[in-house]
């Protein structure tokens, strides 16, 4: 599994063979970028600290809320 960061992304993550995770100070301002590169072996989205409510605890609805947006 290869991690990629939102800002490194460019549109040759498309050739990758592998799943991959992608992070790095994602939040909800991503969401269009990502859905734009259509990275079809997209594993999982690593969310940043914008989705807590206090620090490690995160607010349900906002990562609801992402994870809804993302799959449209």
């Amino acid at each position: 599994i290869v991690i990629i960061k939102p800002r490194q992304i460019d549109p040759y993550i498309k050739i990758y063979q592998t799943a991959f995770f992608l992070s790095g100070g994602i939040d909800s301002e991503d969401i269009d970028r990502i859905k734009s590169l259509s990275l079809n072996n997209l594993y999982a989205v690593d969310i940043n600290s914008k989705f807590e409510t206090e620090p490690g605890l995160k607010n349900i609805q906002k990562v609801d809320n992402f994870a809804k947006s993302i799959k449209q």
